[in-house]
C-alpha cells in the first residue's frame, strides 16, 4: 500500500506566510533596483523633452541637455553654442557641450588629478575664453571655447589668494572673490581677505572691495557674482545676496524673508533686465525684475523633487533672452527652462 502525506493545516498555512514574505522582498529589491537606476542616472535621461505649458511669460521646464556628477556651476558661450558644466563629482572636469547637450570636451588644467582639482565657479568672457576659479589649485585657470586648457590668470603683483565665484561683464573685466584665510602665528598676524577684486583681462588690478564679516555691507565666503544692466555687481555671500555699485558702494542686499527671500543663495545669472538666483535650500528659483533702482519680486520655478522640472539642490545658473541652466546639482544634471 502506498502511503501518501496528507499537508496538514498548520504546513499549508507556514507555506503561505512564506511564500507572501518572498513576494515582498522580491517587491522590495525592485524597487530599490528602480530607485538606485535613477539616482545614478540623475532623473531623467539627456534630450528628453518636458510638458511645455501656454505661454504666459512664466519660465517653462523644457528638457534635461546633459548629465553631469553633481554639478556646481554652468556658463553659457556667447553665442549660444556651447554649454560649460563644472563637475564637483567623479572627474572634477569643466564638461563641454553643445546646445543639445552633446559632449564635446572634457577640460582640466595639466599635471592634476581629480584628487587635486575642484572648479567651484566658471565665466565665458565676451571673445568666448571661459575662466575657471579651482578650490583646490587655488587659481583662476582660462580654457579656450572647444574646452583645452591655455593657461593661469595671473593678477600683477597678487601673492597668495582663495579665488571662488568668477565673472566677467560686457567689457571683459573680470570679477573674483577671494576668501584667503590664515590663522595667526607667534610672528604673523591672521589673515582674513573675503572680498572682490576687478582686474583687466590683463591681470592689472582695477579696483577692489569688501571685508569679512555679517554685517549688510560685509561679506562672509561670497561665492556666486554677477553684474546687471546698469553695471550693479551682486554677490551671494553664505548671508544671503548684496548688491554694490560698480565702485563697490554697498546698495542694498535681498532680505531671508519673503517671496524674494533666500538664506542660502547657490547662483546668479543676469539677462533681460531680469536677475536669477537659485534658492539652494528651498529648492527654486526667484526671478526678479532688476531693471529701476530696487528690485521687484516676479516670479519663481522649481519645487523639490527627482522628476522633470524638479529640482534637488540647485547650484549655478546660466541665463539668455531665452533659456535658462540651472546645474541641478543633487539630481545630477543640467535642465533648461525656457522663457
Amino acid at each position: 500500500m502506498t502511503y501518501i502525506e496528507q499537508t496538514q493545516p498548520e504546513d499549508r498555512d507556514r507555506r503561505r506566510l512564506v511564500i507572501a514574505a518572498l513576494l515582498l522582498l522580491l517587491l522590495f529589491l525592485s524597487s530599490l533596483a528602480v530607485f538606485m537606476l535613477f539616482m545614478r542616472g540623475g532623473g531623467p535621461r539627456v534630450g528628453l523633452p518636458g510638458v511645455l505649458a501656454e505661454t504666459d511669460g512664466k519660465p517653462r521646464f523644457d528638457r534635461t541637455v546633459a548629465s553631469v556628477a553633481r554639478p556646481i556651476d554652468v556658463a553659457m558661450s556667447p553665442d549660444g553654442s556651447k554649454l560649460y558644466a563644472l563637475e564637483s563629482y567623479v572627474s572634477y572636469a569643466v564638461k563641454v557641450f553643445d546646445a543639445k547637450g552633446n559632449p564635446i570636451a572634457d577640460g582640466t588644467p595639466p599635471h592634476t588629478t581629480e584628487g587635486t582639482r575642484q572648479p567651484m565657479s566658471v565665466a565665458v568672457a565676451p571673445d568666448g575664453a571661459v575662466y575657471v576659479t579651482d578650490r583646490h589649485l587655488r587659481q583662476v585657470l582660462i580654457y579656450n571655447a572647444d574646452g583645452t586648457f591655455r593657461d593661469v590668470f595671473r593678477p600683477v603683483g597678487f601673492g597668495d589668494w582663495a579665488p571662488l565665484g568668477i565673472a566677467v561683464d560686457s567689457a571683459g573685466l573680470v570679477y573674483v572673490s577671494d576668501t584667503y584665510e590664515i590663522a595667526a602665528t607667534p610672528e604673523t598676524p591672521a589673515i582674513a581677505r573675503h572680498r572682490i577684486y576687478i582686474f583687466n583681462p590683463d591681470g592689472t588690478l582695477v579696483r577692489w572691495f569688501g571685508e569679512k564679516g555679517t554685517g549688510a555691507k560685509e561679506l562672509m565666503f561670497p561665492t556666486h557674482l554677477a553684474i546687471d544692466g546698469k553695471g550693479r555687481i551682486w554677490v551671494a555671500d553664505v548671508t544671503g545676496v548684496k548688491v554694490f555699485e560698480a565702485d563697490g558702494t554697498y546698495l542694498f542686499r535681498l532680505g531671508a524673508e519673503g517671496d524674494a527671500g533666500t538664506s542660502l543663495p547657490g547662483g546668479l545669472a543676469y539677462a533681460n533686465d531680469k536677475m536669477y538666483v537659485t534658492d539652494v535650500t528651498n529648492h527654486r528659483v526667484i526671478v526678479l525684475d532688476v531693471s529701476g533702482d530696487a528690485p521687484v519680486f516676479r516670479d519663481q520655478f522649481g519645487e523639490l523633487g527627482f522628476g522633470k522640472g524638479q529640482l534637488r539642490y540647485p547650484g549655478g545658473i546660466a541665463a539668455s533672452d531665452s533659456r535658462i541652466y540651472i546645474a541641478n546639482r543633487e539630481n545630477g544634471r543640467i535642465d533648461t527652462w525656457t522663457q
